[in-house]
């Protein structure tokens, strides 16, 4: 039987189709190809997980990245007429259309993706069949009914019941429902089947009906599929919310609706018939129905039976212990202006706490490190999470200077005068940031590999392929930036994995190798990390709580970033000690040698063969020295 996987599915890798390969490959000499490399960037527009992939290539044909001579970097070549010309510049109004594209037909998806997740909470099997009875579209409590098999299932892609005849009489009455409604008969037909399933004798009805307008002559009809397998148990709780019943009284309806008898339920609750009658015709009385069949279809079609529950973010999963809750808590605050804001909260509670700025990629869960190891050093480090991120409000336009605002109310929450501040990547700049707005309120202030002011993407030549597309459209087209990386983000979430494999094989070696392991399974680790878990699933984990209310506040935080900062490095005189890996091709160590030039009390420390990982290897002397 053909299960769901035969349905289309997205790719699984960030390759660009054959063709497109192909047409790099020529070197980019002949002006047709920078015709085709046009069409390419629309034909990718629909399918973010290229854009990664596509932004590499490009990169190997243009000239748009300056060195700090100004000279041109040695892949530029001919393209005939367009020899003196930057290609990004050529390219970059087709890029700005496809990324409208991309985001509009994003949005599509994220609507059909939203109304499947409504549909997947209905207790009845829906789903979307054209004149050949071939599948297009089912809910998960249709794909449960399939898998069972025991009513309908899929014969290839096309939709079957369990017996010859009822096939044939499915297949009839859609054939004929769709031609009645193409001819626009009866805009209100629909057809009912009654289906018995190989186990059973109880019947299930099947609801053949419109499923949205025709289109050049095709529709597709929708097939809905009550039966009783798919019916679960109401929750007691909502039914006594919803109908104002009591515990005993929403345990009964709950029965019943399950199919089971008032005898069956006396049974089970351990009380008379007499009882269970009584308890009935109050149920009918608050509920205003007569008999049970219409209390059960008032229940099936209300709101207790949609399932709202949602797993929760397990990023914290691989900290499940006896006694987690001992080293490893969240906290969310009020700041002044009415938001929230979330604090994740690691190690010894007892001790002052040291202030960790999470990466962009991140949130209060960004912590990589055992928290029972952080509690034995005697730490206690708290993760502010930012607005928009994770589960923290939003503060729509905030700028970077914002955040000591909000850092402010977080230290007053603790009533300490002065902290310990410390962030990787990006949280160093917010770190930066309250070095110059909240001078008196830091001891010292920790940077890992942090990111740089916008003058430093002119190391982009010490980036990687693809960061340094990234950080040549932020230099020279922001306006063009936020847009960008909205798709970008969409891309990596839709096929993260793929985008940690190739940022893998783009990085150091260092990064290659820490990439390619289990923490616990290189000896150089420092014991404080995580080895349950892999750094990919950390990486997936923490990206997808980040982006939890949408790519927007990460985007706009990326926006930030690579624009002017709003204060002078030389103005910090908070003691900085400075961590930055040699070999890292994500923030060059360029970019460290700068913010050490600029800022004037810093002690440095450059690890040579070290990466963006570095505080894998250095964790307890980071996390302790500062």
């Amino acid at each position: 039987m053909v299960q769901k996987e035969s349905l289309p599915r997205q790719n699984n890798n960030w390759d660009l189709p054959t063709q497109f390969n192909e047409v790099i490959s020529n070197g980019g000499k002949k002006e047709e190809n920078l015709h085709q490399l046009i069409s390419m960037i629309y034909s990718t527009a629909v399918d973010p997980q290229y854009w990664p992939g596509l932004l590499e290539q490009i990169y190997t044909l243009t000239s748009f990245f300056d060195t700090e001579q100004g000279e041109q970097d040695e892949n530029v070549e001919q393209l005939g007429s367009f020899s003196d010309q930057s290609l990004l510049h050529i390219l970059s109004p087709h890029l700005d259309q496809a990324l409208k594209l991309s985001a509009h037909t994003d949005d599509l998806t994220r609507l059909k993706e939203s109304s499947m997740g409504i549909l997947d909470c209905l207790p009845v099997a829906i789903m979307l069949v054209n004149d050949q009875c071939m599948l297009r579209m089912a809910n998960q409590q249709a794909w449960k009914l399939l898998d069972n098999g025991n009513l309908l299932h899929l014969s290839g892609k096309y939709l079957h019941a369990f017996s010859g005849p009822y096939t044939l009489k499915l297949h009839s009455l859609i054939e004929t429902f769709l031609a009645v409604q193409q001819k626009e008969e009866d805009d209100n037909a629909s057809r009912i089947l009654q289906l018995r399933d190989r186990d059973s004798s109880m019947p299930a009805s099947v609801l053949i009906t419109a499923a949205g307008p025709f289109v050049a002559g095709k529709g597709l009809a929708a097939v809905l599929v009550a039966s009783p397998e798919l019916i679960e148990q109401p929750s007691s709780n909502n039914l006594r919310t919803v109908y104002g019943l009591t515990k005993a009284e929403a345990c009964l309806t709950a029965s019943l609706v399950q199919g089971k008898t008032l005898s069956d339920h006396a049974k089970e609750a351990g009380v008379s018939r007499h009882t269970v009658r009584n308890q009935l015709k109050s149920v009918f009385d608050k509920t205003g129905v007569s008999r049970q069949a219409e209390l059960v279809r008032l229940v099936l079609t209300g709101p207790t039976m949609i399932n709202s529950n949602r797993k929760a973010c397990e990023v914290q999963k691989s900290f499940a212990a006896k006694n987690i809750h001992e080293v490893c808590k969240e906290q969310v605050i009020q700041l002044r202006d009415g938001r929230k804001m979330a604090l994740g909260c690691y190690g010894d509670f007892s001790q002052k706490p040291v202030f960790y700025m999470h990466g962009i990629d991140g949130s209060r869960l960004q912590m990589a490190f055992d928290p029972w190891e952080l509690k034995r050093l005697g730490l206690h480090y708290v993760i502010p999470e930012r607005p928009g991120f994770g589960i923290s409000d939003p503060l729509p336009g905030r700028t970077l200077l914002d955040w000591a605002s909000d850092m402010e109310d977080a230290m007053d929450f603790y009533g300490e005068k002065r902290y310990h501040v410390a962030g990787s990547n990006a949280g160093g700049v917010f770190a930066l940031v309250l070095g110059h707005l909240l001078p008196e309120r830091l001891e010292k202030i920790t940077l890992i590999n942090c990111a740089g002011p916008p003058e430093t993407l002119s190391f982009s030549s010490n980036y990687s392929p693809f960061w340094r597309m990234t950080m040549g459209i932020g230099r020279r087209f922001p306006a063009m930036f936020g847009p960008f990386t909205k798709i970008l983000l969409r891309g990596i979430l839709r096929n993260p994995r793929a985008y940690l494999d190739r940022s893998s094989k783009a990085g150091s070696a260092s990064e290659r190798r820490i990439n390619a392991t289990r923490p616990g399974d290189n000896s150089k680790l420092s014991k404080l990390i995580r080895s349950d878990t892999t750094l990919k699933d950390f990486f997936l984990s923490s990206l997808r709580e980040a982006t939890r209310q949408g790519v927007e506040h990460l985007a706009h935080e990326a926006s930030l970033l690579v624009n002017d900062w709003g204060f002078i490095l030389d103005q910090i005189h908070t003691p900085v000690t400075l961590w930055h890996g040699c070999e890292n091709t994500m923030i060059p160590v360029q970019t460290g040698q700068y913010l050490a030039d600029q800022l004037p009390n810093v002690k440095t420390h450059f690890l040579e063969g070290e990466g963006n990982y570095l505080i894998l290897n250095y964790a307890e002397k980071i996390l302790s020295v500062g």
